[in-house]
């Protein structure tokens, strides 16, 4: 899966710099560069193309309109746009690049990556760079509306008559008649009746 970069220039000679210094690490494919007269070219005089036209140019690169249409503005008014499209992993490596040769303000807003700090007792929630979704102490209680300890009167068992730790050391076994531990190899097979190899 690529990740899309986008950074806007102010000349050509910028954006060709750029596109040769991904090229030296090995950006060689899927790099785009539009400009407001569809020329790549350095001191080529062409007429400008129509904010429309730009913005197609742009979405050719595979940037959604509503960001094409954004950015077609900038290039409208002399801007260069280069865009990359990164593999997976190297998505850095290409920003760190791309920032390094002095990109101009795009007229898109920068987005916002907050990081969450590394949290030993929620570790997989610091790999995934997710929140934790509740407080680690009484995630069950506050999310039931019920408090951490409760009284015997209102817990389930309380509530439904039936004592939460009851006198028995097996109460399954007493309460369905079968025993706690048999002397038959196949308890069950016994039970029923049936032969314990078919």
């Amino acid at each position: 899966m690529a990740q899309t970069i986008s950074r806007m220039y102010g000349s050509i000679e910028q954006a060709n710099n750029v596109v040769a210094e991904l090229a030296n690490y090995g950006f060689r494919e899927d790099v785009y560069v539009v400009t407001r007269t569809g020329s790549t070219a350095a001191g080529v005089d062409q007429p400008v193309l129509s904010v429309e036209a730009i913005t197609t140019a742009i979405m050719k690169a595979f940037v959604i309109k509503s960001d094409a249409r954004l950015l077609a503005e900038a290039v409208r008014r002399g801007g260069v746009l280069v865009v990359v499209h990164a593999p997976f992993g190297a998505a850095v490596t290409a920003i760190e690049l791309m920032d390094e040769m002095g990109p101009i303000p795009s007229g898109l807003p920068d987005p916002v990556i907050d990081y969450l700090p590394w949290d030993d007792g929620a570790p997989l929630s610091s790999a995934l760079h997710m929140p934790i979704l509740t407080e680690p102490d009484a995630s069950l209680s506050t999310f039931f509306g019920c408090p951490t300890l409760v009284s015997s009167q209102c817990a389930l068992f309380g509530c439904i008559g039936v004592p939460a730790l009851g006198g028995s050391a097996a109460p399954l076994s007493n309460s369905t008649g079968m025993p706690l531990l048999s002397s038959k190899a196949a308890p069950l097979s016994s039970l029923f009746g049936l032969p314990l190899l078919i």
